[in-house]
């Protein structure tokens, strides 16, 4: 058994199609992350549908929205997840972004990078490594619009796999 299920809810009007995942994890009712997924599904799908009532000006295609999950590591100790969005109300294209969830499923609480980390020399190591990764393959990342950075102690855009760990940059 994989310790969670999904579920594809679908929604097709005139004005507009939704295709989401919702993902429901089998831990204890009061674990947070099952009503953080809840809740944030039901905020997206209310600012989709209200954001194409105000858009009359249609685009290239229906509005649609579709939401994926990817899981990467679950267990006992650990849940990581990536939620991928995309939305597309008007004009040329959508858009895409991607949250990522690292659950401490023993102590109930959201995993930020700097809690991997003994001491603050993660980020220096990081950051001269992604320098590194971009320097030596210039074609690869030639479109970047700047050096990709980690800044703060809140870091939340990265998930773990059972071998690596993954850092990621929103697009634009």
């Amino acid at each position: 058994k994989s310790g969670y299920s999904i579920e594809d809810l679908k929604t097709v009007t005139k004005d507009y199609q939704i295709n989401a995942q919702k993902i429901t994890f089998d831990i204890a009712e009061d674990k947070s992350i099952n009503k953080d997924i809840d809740a944030d599904l039901k905020i997206l799908t209310e600012d989709f549908i209200a954001r194409v009532a105000d858009n009359k000006i249609t685009g290239y295609e229906i509005p649609n929205m579709q939401i994926t999950h990817k899981v990467y590591t679950k267990n006992d100790m650990l849940i990581s997840t990536v939620c991928e969005k995309y939305i597309y109300i008007t004009g040329v294209h959508g858009q895409s972004w991607w949250k990522a969830r690292n659950f401490d499923v023993k102590n109930n609480r959201y995993l930020k990078l700097c809690d991997l980390f003994y001491d603050n020399e993660y980020r220096k190591i990081i950051n001269n490594e992604m320098a590194r990764m971009a320097t030596e393959d210039e074609e690869k990342y030639h479109d970047l619009w700047e050096k990709p950075e980690i800044k703060s102690d809140d870091f939340e855009n990265f998930y773990l796999t059972d071998k690596n760990l993954v850092i990621y940059f929103q697009p634009y």
